[in-house]
């Protein structure tokens, strides 16, 4: 048995209680005198969710050793399965099971720090994780391997109920769909989506319910950076061709959405860094379409402002702005802390997304200082944990007779702010929030913003999107 984890499990829990139970599948004596407990673990995660149900309020932690499981899961609400970051349990799944999903949440439950994978031989339809119409599910550094099936779903989200739920810190890889969700307003952030063999996600309307109001996901609200966005795509439709080069699946998206109701996707990570060549791998059901999700020319969700650059895990991303006119501060300098050392760290500049980036730190607590021409100091604490993507805002207060305090390449600046993307500090970021307000004009989006447009912005535009696709878009819910 890991000895190693055993310790960790008493340092963590102050007596072994039913409300806990301890499953390693290596310990040899676990199938005849398992009982659950840290001495005597259970063999299969299964009989681990089983007995703490059976006890109390049926709510607490499974904590599995690391190693491989063969086995489908059925959660009971309130259980709480937890692996090793580390070395994080597998659950395999190799076909033949007559389920349709590996693991199957409940209502109040997370997975945290576990691989599920598919094995070789899996030919059916299969889902890894399924989270139906449920509150509370929490799914946070989960690692999830189709293995290449054709006709596999990483996690699928069903109903209203799910909307107070979040995915996490998880990455999704070789499978057909990466996420596919219905009528559910879940919270999907700071995930990687990597080899995916169609769609990275597909949102659709509830096959019951047509016409009534249906909640949608948040994949990024640029108004709500800290907890919200920066996913990651990479390898969306795409194969290698044997000869070194790259082949492309030209029914593939980062989104196809097929409900007629735009999107929020903003700051996320996208491996293109152009913002046609991004909108250009969106669809969305043209009305009456004789194959639904068909690439039709019309944008399909709101992916200004996104993050310009790759993200990488243990990174700071911190905006500055006018705390009086919520403007961006360009050209502001930022200085990183840790404890009393001033660190060298030198942030990176993101003009897309108006965030300077410190990468590649270590877990620990950061101070930033910053400063700006026309502005008071401000400071900020941040935690950076495992493999994190922190984002957040830091606001400067105007100098006492600085007037409004325009930041650098504000120009005008001032305005009056935009909800969703926040009133820009270069013509780069104004330019995306006349967009942001070009796509309201045409009812696509709730954004509010009063910021100046250009003739120009709304051309931009015009091109992809006939008047008759928009027929029939309701505001997000």
């Amino acid at each position: 048995m890991n000895r190693g984890l055993i310790a960790l499990w008493a340092m963590l829990a102050v007596s072994v209680s039913a409300e806990n139970a301890y499953v390693d599948v290596s310990y040899v004596d676990c199938g005849l005198n398992g009982d659950g407990s840290v001495d005597r673990p259970f063999c299969t995660i299964q009989r681990g969710i089983d007995a703490v149900a059976a006890v109390g309020e049926g709510e607490g932690e499974v904590r599995i050793a690391p190693g491989t499981y063969r086995e489908t899961l059925q959660l009971t609400p309130g259980i709480q399965l937890r692996g090793d970051e580390d070395n994080p349990p597998v659950v395999l799944y190799e076909g033949g099971g007559s389920v349709d999903a590996v693991i199957v949440m409940a209502s109040e439950t997370e997975l945290n720090a576990i691989s599920v994978t598919l094995g070789p031989s899996v030919g059916e339809s299969i889902i890894l994780v399924d989270v139906p119409n449920v509150e509370g599910v929490e799914i946070e550094d989960a690692v999830l391997d189709g293995g290449g099936n054709l006709d596999s779903t990483g996690i699928r989200i069903r109903g209203k109920l799910s909307s107070n739920g979040r995915i996490r810190k998880s990455v999704i890889s070789n499978v057909q769909t990466g996420m596919l969700v219905e009528d559910s307003g879940i919270r999907i952030t700071r995930n990687s989506f990597e080899d995916i063999l169609q769609d990275a996600i597909y949102v659709r309307a509830p096959e019951s319910g047509a016409g009534t109001p249906f909640a949608q996901p948040d994949f990024g609200n640029n108004a709500s950076s800290s907890g919200s966005g920066f996913n990651s795509f990479r390898r969306i439709g795409e194969f290698p061709d044997g000869t070194g080069g790259t082949l492309f699946e030209s029914d593939s998206f980062f989104i196809r959405n097929t409900t007629g109701v735009f999107l929020l996707a903003q700051l996320n990570d996208w491996d293109l860094f152009d913002e046609l060549a991004i909108v250009d791998r969106t669809a969305i059901a043209e009305p009456g379409a004789a194959s639904p999700g068909a690439k039709v020319g019309q944008v399909a969700a709101l992916v200004v402002p996104f993050v310009g650059k790759s993200i990488i895990p243990n990174s700071l991303f911190v905006r500055v702005r006018n705390a009086l006119t919520q403007a961006f501060i360009t050209g502001a300098a930022l200085d990183l802390h840790l404890g009393e050392v001033v660190l060298p760290n030198e942030p990176v500049f993101d003009p897309v997304s108006g965030f300077y980036v410190f990468e590649n730190l270590a877990i620990g607590n950061y101070t930033v200082l910053a400063s700006a021409d026309g502005f008071l100091q401000g400071s900020g604490t941040y935690t950076v944990g495992p493999a994190d993507v922190v984002a957040e805002e830091l606001m400067l207060p105007p100098a006492e007779g600085e007037g409004e305090g325009e930041g650098e390449g504000e120009g005008e600046g001032e305005g009056d702010g935009c909800n969703s993307t926040a009133a820009s500090a270069n013509d780069s970021q104004t330019r995306h929030a006349a967009d942001a307000l070009a796509l309201l004009i045409a009812g696509a989006v709730l954004v509010t913003c009063r910021e100046r447009i250009r003739p120009r912005d709304l051309r931009r535009y015009s091109h992809r999107n006939s008047p008759g696709l928009l027929t029939g878009f309701e505001s997000r819910p």
